[in-house]
């Protein structure tokens, strides 16, 4: 996994802006806790990723798994509210991480604009 995360502090939010690429569960969930780190340093619980320029390819088996792993650290427990917007690349992916997240109560939304991302935080 080659990701790096810019993070940008708004007064109720955080922006992050990953690049790089993700192909399996193990990546994404190292992933999805260096987002969770970022916005906690902030002290924001809502989080706006700006995902156009990162590549996630997961299988239905990946995204299970990761949301399996992100349901026993109780992220929905922790209060945060994630809405992504995603590149083409990514669409199929996010889409299967998007059910497995909300079918575990995690407070995650795929867009594909800023102000309907920005509206639902």
């Amino acid at each position: 996994m080659t990701v790096s995360i810019n993070f940008t502090a708004k007064s109720a939010y955080v922006i992050a802006e990953p690049e790089g690429n993700i192909f399996s569960h193990e990546e994404m969930t190292a992933y999805a806790k260096n987002i969770i780190a970022g916005a906690a340093k902030l002290r924001r619980k809502k989080i706006l990723i700006r995902g156009q320029d990162i590549t996630i390819k997961l299988s239905m088996y990946d995204s299970i798994e990761f949301a399996n792993t992100m349901d026993k650290i109780s992220l929905a427990l922790q209060g945060y509210r994630l809405a992504v917007i995603t590149g083409e690349q990514s669409a199929e992916s996010r889409s299967k991480i998007e059910t497995s997240l909300v079918n575990r109560s995690i407070e995650f939304k795929v867009f594909s604009t800023e102000s309907s991302a920005l509206q639902w935080l």
